[in-house]
């Protein structure tokens, strides 16, 4: 297994054991990233609430919806959908961040697996950003994603 689902108290105890997103995605981190992309995201107040203001975007968002200055794609689902979280603004606090991910929809709900955080250098996608979208791109993580799905059904008593 590559993936866990994230336990949001572990980003902010504020969180409790609550999923604010359980009707609409699920959020997931690469195992191997976890602590990456977690220390990244908690490393200041303003980081964290950029990350909330994400996942308020997620609670919002319409069918098929992206938002550039948050959320957008980055390459054309080939063969997987990737698609970064933007961290924008002041670069002292935000860094021109981005956590890089697979999103898949899966019975009308997304699925959204972080995999990588970098600190993007520039405006432009250079080849080392266009070598991470494309690693992020053939991660194997449906299958997971699925696996993790059937291991929350429940089961038939006999």
């Amino acid at each position: 297994m590559l993936i866990e689902e994230v336990k949001f108290k572990e980003i902010s105890p504020k969180f409790g054991e609550n999923n604010p997103l359980k009707d609409k995605c699920i959020l997931y981190w690469d195992i191997s990233k976890k602590k990456d992309i977690l220390s990244e995201i908690v490393e200041n107040d303003k980081r964290l609430q950029h990350f909330l203001k994400i996942l308020q975007f997620f609670f919002i968002r319409k069918e098929n919806q992206y938002k550039d200055e948050l959320y957008r794609k980055e390459n054309y689902g080939i063969p997987n959908l990737v698609v970064a979280m933007k961290f924008l603004g002041n670069a002292s606090i935000f860094g021109n961040l981005r956590i890089y991910c697979q999103e898949h929809k899966i019975n009308g709900k997304y699925h959204i697996v972080m995999s990588r955080v970098v600190t993007k250098k520039g405006n432009s996608v250079r080849n080392y950003e266009r070598t991470i979208i494309s690693n992020v791109a053939s991660e194997m993580y449906l299958d997971d994603i699925k696996e993790l799905e059937m291991l929350k059904r429940p089961r038939r008593v006999r």
